[in-house]
């Protein structure tokens, strides 16, 4: 929940490299707005990488919360 009016702003980075169009950016008119993102990514990893998000606002919030899944998808001459 933002507590003033502003914008909230997650951003995915893995491979070495931030993510924008993968992001989340919501901004809202009134105080004490809810802002809610939703998105779903598959990526290609061909080697050990971090994954991070990172969030960015211009006015203070009370609460945020993200859920990740990752799944680990297999090539069919790769399944054991």
């Amino acid at each position: 929940m933002l507590d003033n009016a502003g914008y909230m702003q997650v951003t995915p980075a893995y491979n070495n490299t931030s993510h924008l169009e993968y992001g989340i950016y919501f901004k809202t008119s009134t105080s004490s707005s809810s802002a809610y993102g939703s998105s779903a990514i598959i990526f290609y990893v061909p080697s050990q990488t971090n994954f991070t998000l990172t969030y960015n606002s211009n006015t203070e919030n009370r609460s945020g919360a993200a859920t990740v899944a990752i799944i680990k998808l297999f090539k069919d001459n790769e399944i054991e």
